[in-house]
């Protein structure tokens, strides 16, 4: 599919372009993920639909922009649909100011209207929010927040990771101790009536792992979590009345001193939360836009739903 104005030609991203988005992430930020990490985030066929997303190319064919999203199955009572988590948003500095995002919006929007998708949604940062949200017209529904608990262990995670060159010494640790506490697929804890989530199962989680990101199980709860400045918990299967001491023996287990809890504004886990943690701040944005105007769904995602986790 292909549509042109008189600066910009614009493509459909595809397998054999991909590479351009590669070569726009290195432009902006001055690097990139490999272009085999892109094309492994661009498998979702399985969930419905592929390769949604446009290039903007200049009159020098130079890669000028990029607008895509990933599509996902959604749940709500028991019926599937097709949504997508709106994904890279890039522009190539020399072509900024030219409208750009609105137009690769526009077509991605409608192609993702043609291949069945019914919402859109992401959680844009402070710097794209305003074009979402204003923009757009996506509906904002409030923010993730990160609720942190602080344990008194030994602190291997953030030692070893001070430097590069010892990064391999928690490698040896979490190799010692994952195969001990691996854990198996679980339903998304934030599942009730009358409210649509992303749908976990297997086929989401193996397609996932273009980052890394583990399912654990510690105390008879699993979570699914990932490393950063600690650990963070994306989804957890339940809280009950050993939760906090199920924390500590997990910080304890892989060596941190930190473990922080996401969720967002109506999340199950919300009011546990609040009563046992001071320590919090909101992290990320949450909205989407519903593309079929008959359908009016409440959402609830949980921040394991992110292309980044």
């Amino acid at each position: 599919m292909e549509n042109c104005t008189p600066a910009y030609r614009f493509e459909r991203v595809s397998q054999a372009n991909i590479s351009d988005l590669v070569y726009l992430m290195k432009s902006v930020h001055g690097q990139s993920k490999p272009k085999e990490y892109y094309e492994r985030k661009f498998s979702t066929k399985q969930f419905g639909a592929d390769y949604i997303g446009f290039f903007a190319y200049a009159e020098s064919h130079e890669p000028a922009a990029y607008y895509g999203v990933y599509p996902y199955q959604l749940e709500i009572n028991g019926d599937h649909f097709l949504g997508a988590q709106s994904g890279d948003t890039i522009t190539h500095p020399n072509h900024q100011r030219k409208g750009l995002f609105l137009q690769l919006a526009k077509l991605t929007y409608d192609l993702a209207r043609e291949e069945g998708i019914h919402v859109i949604f992401g959680f844009p940062n402070g710097q794209s929010a305003p074009g979402f949200f204003k923009k757009l017209n996506w509906l904002e529904t409030g923010d993730f927040t990160s609720y942190s608990f602080e344990f008194k262990n030994s602190n291997i995670y953030n030692i070893t990771h001070k430097y590069s060159l010892t990064k391999w010494l928690y490698k040896i640790h979490f190799n010692a101790v994952y195969p001990f506490v691996r854990s198996k697929v679980f339903q998304n804890p934030e599942r009730r009536p009358d409210v649509a989530t992303v749908t976990h199962n297997s086929s989401y989680v193996n397609y996932k792992r273009y980052e890394k990101s583990y399912l654990i199980k510690v105390n008879g709860i699993r979570f699914w979590i990932k490393f950063d400045d600690g650990i963070r918990i994306g989804a957890m299967e339940e809280i009950n009345e050993h939760t906090l001491a199920t924390l500590r023996k997990l910080a304890r287990i892989f060596g941190v001193k930190k473990v922080s809890i996401v969720v967002g504004p109506n999340s199950v886990f919300k009011a546990f939360l609040e009563k046992n943690c001071n320590a919090k701040s909101a992290v990320i944005k949450i909205g989407y836009l519903e593309l079929q105007i008959d359908s009016k769904r409440d959402y609830c995602f949980t921040y394991a739903d992110l292309d980044t986790f």
